[in-house]
């Protein structure tokens, strides 16, 4: 019972906040099934759009764009996200280009100026020659970006509030 009301508190919790990640942008390294370069970009509250050139370790280089959506677990700092996108790239091998689909599910957290997240992105190929065809690939990826634009050097424009009676210039009454 206690174990179920920590989980609604911490569910509770993570619905309160209306952000969901520490940056604006962030830029690192990415290493798993491939290894390359990252770079995310809030684009709308709770949205990042994600960049990543990587090369997998055999003879294949690849560009990915990702739409990512952002989910706080406790805080805005620590949260899960999800997402889909597009990649292109080439198998300098055969000189065959390749693109395709793919998805993304992760989680992320970020301690001052570093920002590391851990995610699983399935990718669904095609085009590559001979060697790849139409092929899919269950990548994982462990990484670690440097935060370049923190959300506090960003201001947030606040709505300007009417008052909640309107106020006249002249005296009514007497």
């Amino acid at each position: 019972m206690k174990k179920s009301a920590f989980l609604f508190a911490v569910c509770l919790l993570g619905m309160y906040h209306a952000h969901a990640q520490g940056y604006v942008t962030a830029a690192g390294l990415r290493l798993g099934n491939t290894w390359g370069l990252t770079v995310s970009q809030l684009v709308m509250p709770r949205t990042t759009v994600e960049f990543i050139l990587d090369n997998d370790y055999r003879d294949r280089s690849y560009f990915h764009l990702l739409a990512r959506r952002h989910v706080n677990l406790a805080t805005r700092k620590v949260n899960v996200f999800y997402g889909a996108g597009l990649h292109g790239g080439t198998n300098s091998y055969e000189r065959k280009n390749l693109y395709g689909v793919e998805g993304q599910v992760g989680v992320e957290a970020t301690i001052g100026k570093v920002n590391v997240a851990f995610d699983f992105k399935p990718q669904l190929s095609f085009g590559g020659g001979a060697t790849l065809g139409v092929g899919f690939v269950p990548a994982t990826a462990l990484s670690a970006r440097y935060v370049l634009i923190n959300r506090k050097a960003m201001p947030i424009r606040k709505p300007n509030r009417k008052p909640s009676r309107p106020e006249f210039p002249w005296k009514t009454g007497n």
